[in-house]
């Protein structure tokens, strides 16, 4: 009887083993599936974000310029709903004044923060409305405008403008 038991239990557990083994191997297997297709996403939507000319656009008159600088693309949470709605926005600004190409790319990193400052407290709903792109331009020029010394803000131009 005990000769039986034996061989039982070393049956079940290579039965065992065996079902451990291909267990594993599926579950592996599926996290590498799981895993492949997230990358085929994140290189999807890299391809599909709009590619940033960072060569910025003159305009010359006789005393005062125009210069369009390109931002790289920004994303930032909006207030209100503890983080979970997120801003994407991808924007030109066009300044004017008589240092602008001087000015403005010595400047370029904190005005950047100053854009992400001026749209830090719009909550979703204030991104949602009709008016919500005429506000975020009022809002960033005026920030951008404190900011300058010798030039000026005077357009802001949304390439890229998603709420989630």
């Amino acid at each position: 009887m005990s000769l039986r038991n034996e061989r039982g239990s070393s049956r079940n557990s290579i039965l065992l083993s065996v079902v451990l083994v291909l267990n594993a191997i599926v579950v592996g297997g599926g996290g590498v599936y799981l895993w492949r297709q997230r990358q085929k996403v994140v290189k999807a939507e890299a391809e599909a974000s709009p590619k940033v000319d960072s060569t910025p656009q003159i305009e010359s008159s006789e005393k005062t310029m125009k210069i369009v600088l390109p931002f790289e693309p920004l994303l930032t949470n909006l207030s209100g709903d503890n983080g979970r709605r997120i801003l994407r926005l991808s924007l030109e600004v066009e300044f004017e004044g008589t240092e602008v190409l001087t000015e403005i790319p010595k400047l370029k990193p904190q005005l950047r923060d100053v854009i992400l400052g001026s749209i830090a407290d719009f909550s979703y709903e204030d991104a949602t409305k009709a008016t919500a792109r005429e506000d975020f331009k009022q809002n960033i020029m005026h920030g951008l405008n404190l900011q300058l010394k010798k030039s000026k803000a005077i357009n802001v131009y949304f390439q890229d403008f998603q709420t989630n």
